[in-house]
């Protein structure tokens, strides 16, 4: 795309992606940035690192722009990724101190200390939202949902980032088996016994079923009482591909005790 000239010798090599535009900068840059190009600004991600310190540039590109701005003009002709959220709009007064109103509501279900601590829950004050953040293995968010406690707000949960790509499945790892539920709450609450994933809504798409085929050997499907016709639905098509059960209920998975749990996952 660019030439980058150093103070030590300028360097001809052509480069093909933006990220190894930036292997002669100087300092830290001030969003990191992925191998597709785009700027990607991530709250628990360090700044990028310069890759050799000994280095000095003059941090212009071969058209004489400075690197950073040249960058960000690059950035901008790039198409975005359809259907990808790339900053996730993930709240920047996000922190773990949870104000007692969004304890209590958590706790309600049987949600431990221990439990909030362990999967980050969090709170912004400016838009008075209970944070669920999901991180990769390299501590990366990749997306979240938020619960809503700002008053007059009809819409409660909110979702971002790349939900149907996320299969995040908790609980212990010698189970065979998986039951989807609609929530995080419900599916913490399951993987005390079973192996969990939350599905951050009623759909299952097919791309899930597949994928969920390849590492299990069952699928229970329990979804929110208000869904039992799309659960059923969902437990027809996926039992083309795994064995597949329903789980049903009066009220929602969360709101039942330990045992009662898994005596109704047991006689699905």
């Amino acid at each position: 795309i660019t030439d980058i000239h150093c103070q030590d010798g300028p360097t001809d090599a052509k480069v093909e992606d933006l990220w190894q535009l930036t292997q002669c900068m100087c300092g830290p840059f001030p969003a990191s940035l992925n191998s597709t190009g785009f700027v990607q600004p991530r709250p628990f991600r360090k700044q990028l690192q310069v890759l050799n310190r000994n280095r000095t540039c003059k941090r212009m590109s071969r058209e004489g722009v400075p690197v950073e701005e040249r960058l960000q003009q690059l950035a901008a002709r790039v198409e975005p990724m359809q259907n990808v959220d790339v900053t996730f709009d993930f709240p920047q007064d996000y922190t773990t101190d949870l104000p007692k109103g969004a304890v209590a509501w958590v706790k309600r279900y049987g949600i431990s200390d221990a439990e909030i601590i362990k999967h980050r829950f969090g709170w912004s004050e400016s838009q008075k939202l209970l944070i669920f953040p999901i991180f990769d293995g390299d501590g990366n968010l990749i997306m979240w949902q938020g619960r809503s406690f700002a008053m007059g707000e009809n819409r409660k949960y909110f979702s971002k980032g790349p939900v149907s790509d996320i299969m995040h499945i908790i609980g212990p790892v010698e189970q065979k088996e998986i039951i989807l539920v609609e929530d995080l709450l419900s599916a913490i609450k399951i993987a005390r016994s079973y192996r969990a994933m939350p599905l951050w809504g009623s759909h299952i798409p097919l791309k899930l079923i597949r994928r969920l085929s390849a590492r299990f050997e069952a699928v229970g499907v329990w979804l929110d009482s208000d869904k039992t016709n799309e659960a059923i639905l969902s437990v027809l098509r996926a039992s083309q591909f795994i064995p597949t059960f329903l789980v049903t209920s009066s009220l929602d998975p969360k709101d039942y005790s330990q045992d009662v749990i898994n005596s109704l996952i047991e006689t699905g």
